[in-house]
């Protein structure tokens, strides 16, 4: 008893969850119930109508009157025939119509989870997003929706089914009320018996969604590391590696299938005796028309055909749930961190400061500590510190990309949380460490999505990025097309479109992550011009390890173990403090980089 509880349980949990993507199409479902309802019916009474032409054509006894149950239909054979041939023309339509309905429905239903996935993805906060292993949005956005989709088309399957299934069984019951009781009872019974495996089929569906997911995030890492994985020569490693996933998924496929089909096999030997059940019910009760048994008997074979549809409905049903409940417990989450849009107006940014601001990732764990500065509109500022002292952490903060755990950030004594979203992303621009391009024409990669960024202020950032000359010389200019991969350009080329897509709508604030560390000098010498021009129009933060770089800024942060040390100019840094001294000995010494 319990365990129909709690099937019952989970049942209606997947449907709760189903529900807000089926109200969508309620108009749809509604339709699907109808016309389900209107076929059940015309087959019913074609069956019983051919059972009738069958027995009086076969008795010789035509224009007898009809009796089946309480009915008489006093008719000739023609006019019953030309009855038959309308119900089946109508049932045919009817039939073509629920073929495309259902379809129809799970493709919408598919769009809308892919769509809610991304929105809901994108809507998150960076640091939610920022967690997403890579690989598994895809998947999920893929494969996953796509079963997901067979669940709602399971459920309308199954909702056809089920009211043809009824419609049958209230014609046999009119027929012969033993008969059908009878076959209720043994379907009822069929489907409780053959739950424990409905329910084995559900787990081994979720053991196969999770192993798509693991497969997926393998080939997303394998793609992302090819290069180096040629270099170190280990290919075979990890084709070893994506070959146990691949295994994995095949093994779980496999035994997922196999039961997927055991069950409707079970079902289908178990109606034979339930035909058998019903037909010796018929003659315990006995049955003096012909006409009556034969129309029982085609009612039930075609009942149990629809009852067999229902289980295997219900089954797939099962079978799809895990991989919605991935989608929606996903969506779940990106939504329960969705990151707030102020809305308050900020124009022209003259100042931003950090008041006791710490941050950490995990409670009782701070990256930063109890920073506290203040940069005015136009300073160039640079930002050192060794490896993990939180210097990106502390651009993060600053890009509004995550917020402080303690303190506050303020940009013109407004807490930027609360600057209004389009004018913050329009005054506040980023270089990273490791330049992304898209697939696409060099213009498209410096607009980047902003329709509002015209081709003069493409060819302005460029210029202003020192690779307008360049981008002229390749074979298209402007519309070269380059891949995701950059082949087609040079590391220091994809530095500068990246710089050029920052300035391309104006930026008053620039943020850069050691822009040069991995530049050649002619690169270099690019990038430096750039800001060069750049210092005293725009704010300028610098993480950087090159001292030419640091050569720009007014003034200079030092963050060590996640506290701002020092913040000074170059010059009283080198003669105060002991880590920036010793990081400008070494770095002259050795060569222009500071140590990490």
């Amino acid at each position: 008893m319990n365990s129909i509880r709690e099937h019952a349980r989970r049942f209606r949990g997947a449907l709760s969850r189903l529900s807000p993507l089926l109200h969508v199409r309620r108009r749809s479902i509604v339709a699907i119930a109808l016309m389900s309802t209107c076929a059940g019916l015309a087959e019913a009474v074609l069956l019983a109508l051919i059972a009738y032409v069958a027995a009086t054509m076969s008795a010789t006894a035509d224009g007898e009157p009809l009796t089946f149950g309480p009915l008489e239909l006093d008719a000739t054979i023609p006019s019953i025939l030309a009855v038959a041939a309308t119900l089946a023309i109508v049932r045919l339509v009817l039939q073509i119509a629920l073929a495309r309905l259902p379809a129809r429905l799970s493709g919408t239903v598919q769009s809308h989870l892919r769509t809610e996935l991304m929105d809901s993805f994108l809507a998150s906060t960076w640091a939610e997003r920022s967690k997403e292993r890579e690989g598994r949005l895809q998947e999920l956005m893929g494969g996953h929706a796509s079963h997901a989709g067979g669940a709602v088309l399971m459920f309308a399957v199954g909702l056809t089914a089920a009211l043809e299934f009824l419609m049958l069984m209230g014609a046999a019951l009119i027929l012969s009320v033993g008969v059908s009781v009878a076959v209720v009872a043994i379907a009822v019974a069929l489907f409780a018996a053959l739950r424990p495996l409905s329910r084995r089929l559900r787990r081994r569906s979720a053991e196969t969604s999770a192993a798509f997911l693991e497969q997926a995030e393998g080939v997303a890492e394998a793609v992302r590391l090819t290069e180096e994985l040629e270099v170190f020569g280990v290919e075979e490693a990890e084709r070893s590696r994506v070959w146990e996933l691949v295994e994995s998924l095949e093994s779980r496929f496999v035994r997922t299938r196999s039961l997927a089909r055991i069950v409707p096999i079970v079902y289908q030997s178990a109606v034979i005796f339930l035909l058998i059940a019903g037909l010796s019910v018929l003659y315990a009760v006995g049955t003096a028309r012909l006409a009556s048994l034969g129309a029982v008997i085609l009612l039930l074979v075609r009942a149990s055909g629809y009852g067999q549809q229902l289980q295997v409905a219900y089954q797939g049903f099962g079978e799809a749930v895990p991989y919605f409940d991935r989608i929606a417990g996903a969506i779940e989450r990106y939504r329960a961190e969705a990151r707030s849009i102020g809305e308050h107006p900020i124009g022209s940014i003259r100042c931003v400061e950090f008041d006791n601001v710490s941050f950490e990732y995990r409670p009782d764990t701070p990256v930063l500590r109890s920073i506290s500065f203040s940069i005015r509109s136009g300073d160039a500022i640079g930002v050192v510190g060794p490896s993990g002292a939180g210097k990106s952490t502390l651009l993060q903060l600053l890009l509004g990309l995550r917020q402080p755990s303690k303190g506050t950030y303020l940009v013109n004594g407004v807490p930027a949380s609360d600057a209004e979203g389009s004018a913050w992303h329009r005054q506040v621009s980023f270089l990273p460490q490791e330049p992304h391009v898209l697939a696409g024409s060099v213009a498209e990669n410096i607009r980047f999505h902003r329709e509002w960024v015209d081709g003069d202020a493409i060819e302005r950032a460029a210029r202003q990025a020192h690779i307008h000359d360049e981008i002229l010389s390749w074979p298209d200019g402007y519309e070269t097309v380059i891949g995701q991969r950059a082949d087609s350009v040079s590391g220091g080329q994809r530095q500068r479109l990246c710089l050029a897509r920052a300035l391309a709508g104006r930026p008053e604030m620039l943020l850069l992550d050691e822009p040069t560390s991995s530049l050649d000098l002619r690169s270099e010498r690019s990038i430096q011009d750039s800001l060069e021009e750049l210092r005293g129009t725009v704010t300028l933060i610098v993480v950087a390890h090159r001292l030419t770089t640091l050569s720009l800024c007014g003034r200079v942060m030092v963050i060590c173990d996640g506290r701002l040390e020092a913040f000074d100019s170059a010059e009283l840094l080198y003669a105060s403090n002991d880590f920036y001294r010793q990081a400008v000995d070494l770095a002259t010494t050795r060569g222009s980089f500071l140590p990490a």
